[in-house]
């Protein structure tokens, strides 16, 4: 869509090409996730300070709440309508839409409860945006054949972005732009994993949910996925991949799991298993890739 508007762009006076620009902002602010997609891609783009920030397919028309987990569950159903069939097995099309529709709404309530104001609770007059992504990718994953010698799988994967341009994990988790040093800040990206209590990190509200990322785990463990988080100065990821790098969680089942949370550790991108995590650019708000195979 986009590529053709860049060619109309060339030999039009200004007013045309304002005006095909303004075409092209209004498809994408009012684009809606379809069936079938993977063409190779498709998102949901809420632009906040330009008043597109609840598109009908996340939220609820009236009072303009985030709609509920069942409703992420469905729209993954929807989009992934061909490839949940194609598994033939009704209770894994169940078990494969219910975990998915629970990332994706974890994740994307962050944006809506963390990345829309500032550290005053203000809303941001500008450069406010948040967005979905679906995209089906190739992952090559180092397995191990019958007689045990390396070698090489191309996987077929969906990739599932969120993105936004708010205040990021740190400073959403610490309520202050106070610089600590990288250790600091990669300790709060674990607990941002687990609950927002440590009694070692300052945190003056009480215990609570989180950024729901620990429910996310649970789900990824289950559809054997990856997830990687860029926010503030850190790059974390954690992988069920078969073949890959991984740290496990306990069981779902585990004597840990309903009144202690059990370690989702992330692993540090470029570092893998360090002491010392890598220390990156400051990123302005966070972004979030989530990698399921699809067979």
């Amino acid at each position: 869509m986009l590529e053709g508007v860049t060619q109309k762009l060339s030999g039009v006076d200004v007013c045309q090409t304002e005006q095909l620009l303004t075409t092209a902002r209004d498809a994408v602010f009012n684009h809606q996730l379809i069936k079938d997609m993977f063409s190779p891609s498709q998102l949901l783009l809420c632009a906040d300070s330009r008043g597109h920030g609840r598109p009908g397919q996340l939220y609820l028309p009236r009072g303009g709440a985030l709609r509920p987990v069942s409703h992420f569950e469905t729209l993954v159903q929807e989009v992934l309508a061909t490839e949940l069939k194609a598994t033939g097995d009704q209770a894994k099309q169940f078990q494969w839409a219910s975990s998915l529709g629970v990332i994706v709404a974890e994740l994307f309530e962050n944006t809506d409860k963390h990345a829309m104001t500032d550290l005053g609770r203000a809303r941001f007059k500008t450069n406010a945006m948040r967005g979905l992504m679906f995209k089906r990718i190739k992952v090559t994953v180092p397995l191990r054949d019958n007689n045990k010698k390396s070698i090489e799988v191309e996987k077929d994967c969906l990739e599932v972005s969120v993105f936004d341009a708010g205040i990021g994990y740190f400073r959403s988790f610490t309520r202050s732009e106070d610089q600590h040093d990288i250790e600091f800040e990669w300790r709060v990206l674990h607990k941002c994993l687990e609950r927002h209590f440590d009694e070692d990190i300052p945190d003056p509200r009480p215990p609570h949910r989180a950024l729901g990322l620990a429910e996310v785990l649970r789900s990824l463990q289950t559809l054997a996925g990856r997830i990687e988080i860029r926010t503030g100065r850190t790059f974390g990821y954690r992988t069920f991949i078969e073949g890959q790098l991984q740290a496990q969680m306990q069981p779902l089942g585990s004597d840990l799991s309903r009144f202690r949370w059990p370690k989702p550790r992330f692993l540090d991108v470029t570092k893998k298993v360090v002491a010392i995590p890598t220390a990156h650019e400051d990123l302005v708000g966070s972004a979030i890739r989530v990698i399921i195979p699809l067979s």
